[in-house]
């Protein structure tokens, strides 16, 4: 009799292990390198990257993510940060790349005042402060008010257990930086004003 109750335990304990499987691993974090910055990834969801980034200087955090086979099936993932700036400096920059897949930028905002996005290319996007972002900036929808559209990040010909980095970098730009990219600003506005006369 006891081997009869310990078989049919075992059998339920298979059976309830079989169920209570999930479906194939989703996208998951699985390393950093935040270089004396802080992350905090605890509002992700299997489609949602969530990381809130707290700099405490200028540079970079990088976050390498592994796909799931329920990740290569829906082709993308929504991107949302809350980029706190703790440093004692403005940044003038912050750029948003991913090393595989593609990236589309979504809405962003600032606390600080105006900013402008350019993509430029299908994995990076840049977006200029003016001013300089000296408290946070909003990526997508990351105070969840559902207003603000996230930003993709697609997963063209990867496949499940591939991995790709994100990487956010804030940089203070040099006086010639800024002087060339308000003069090309200035010209777009140019441009654009001889267009619409």
């Amino acid at each position: 009799m006891p081997s009869l109750i310990r078989a049919s335990l075992l059998s339920i304990a298979t059976v309830a292990a079989f169920f209570t499987v999930g479906p194939a691993q989703a996208l998951t974090l699985v390393s950093s390198t935040v270089n004396g910055n802080a992350i905090d990834a605890s509002f992700s969801t299997p489609e949602l990257a969530a990381v809130d980034i707290a700099f405490s200087a200028p540079g970079a955090v990088s976050l390498i993510f592994e796909l799931g086979a329920d990740d290569v099936s829906r082709g993308s993932a929504g991107f949302n940060s809350i980029v706190d700036n703790l440093s004692a400096q403005g940044f003038g920059l912050l750029r948003i790349e991913v090393d595989r897949g593609t990236l589309s930028a979504g809405d962003v905002a600032s606390n600080d005042g105006g900013v402008s996005a350019t993509a430029e290319d299908g994995r990076s996007v840049g977006l200029l402060f003016q001013p300089p972002m000296t408290s946070q900036a909003y990526l997508g929808n990351a105070l969840l008010t559902g207003t603000a559209a996230d930003w993709t990040i697609g997963f063209d010909s990867l496949s499940a257990g591939d991995t790709f980095t994100l990487t956010v970098t804030a940089a203070i730009p040099e006086p010639t930086t800024w002087a060339l990219t308000l003069g090309g600003l200035g010209l777009i506005a140019l441009r654009r004003g001889r267009r619409k006369a």
